[in-house]
């Protein structure tokens, strides 16, 4: 049988490594791959949170960003991430 501490104790290690290898990478990634990144991340916990609906404002919100930053980058003549 597992020892429910044991478990823990190694789940918060993955999460840390996971953590840290995320905080290195982040330098290294566009700015839209960080946000994919992040996005990405936020439907994963969407399926675990009880609270889900806050995860789907929050995306809804960055693509209504992500439109208005598009257009203002076309009427600049500026090109903008894919």
């Amino acid at each position: 049988m597992v020892d429910p501490k044991e478990w823990a104790a190694q789940y918060l290690q993955m999460n840390e490594a996971e953590r840290e290898d995320r905080r290195r990478r982040l330098p290294e990634m566009s700015v839209t791959d960080s946000l994919q990144s992040y996005f990405s991340l936020c439907n994963f916990l969407a399926q675990l949170s009880p609270n889900a609906s806050k995860v789907a404002d929050d995306e809804r919100h960055f693509l209504r960003l992500t439109k208005q930053l598009r257009k203002v980058a076309e009427r600049h003549h500026c090109d903008f991430p894919a």
